[in-house]
């Protein structure tokens, strides 16, 4: 993760025991390559806490909606997130988390994460809008997903081209 950011907001706590309330300002911002334009949102850093509220996040036509939180007290950093797709280029979601796929369609949805950086586990509910994958076209579909470190699976994956529908499941990893 690099980029710029501002913050501003209110200090107050014990010395000991600070609490941090504010507003985030950031961009442009990369993270695995992935380059982000704009974010804004709140946050609030208490107990060891880094918390995040209705970030709304810019990338070139895709716009997401983060919340969650990052817990330092713990012997591994622990993530909780969950991720509103207002609208989104699939292949910058899936090269976050993996590596760049010949996947050409837009998405909604949601997006939840959970866990340390070795230890984690992900779940998604995608409807697709119109495009291909692997060089296959479709008008529309839907898609759930589930990450974990050992592969990102796909329970149930469903394509609509013309009059016919096509239903699937698999995994990456």
């Amino acid at each position: 993760l690099e980029g710029k950011a501002q913050l501003h907001g209110r200090l107050t706590g014990e010395l000991y025991s600070p609490v941090f309330n504010g507003a985030l300002s950031a961009g442009p911002v990369t993270m695995k390559d992935i380059l982000f334009h704009d974010a804004a949102g709140s946050v609030q850093v208490r107990n060891n806490t880094l918390s995040f509220a209705n970030v709304d996040i810019h990338q070139l036509g895709s716009r997401y909606i983060l919340d969650g939180s990052i817990d330092f007290s713990r012997k591994e950093i622990f993530y909780a997130a969950h991720l509103k797709v207002v609208r989104s280029d699939v292949v910058s979601i899936v090269a976050l988390f993996y590596q760049p796929l010949p996947l050409r369609f837009s998405a909604t949805g949601e997006i939840s994460f959970t866990g340390s950086s070795n230890d984690f586990a992900g779940s998604a509910a995608l409807a697709l809008g119109p495009g291909s994958a692997y060089g296959e076209s479709f008008t529309k579909g839907s898609l759930t997903v589930t990450l974990s470190p050992e592969r990102v699976s796909f329970p149930r994956l469903v394509l609509q081209k013309g009059k016919g529908t096509v239903e699937g499941s698999g995994w990456i990893g």
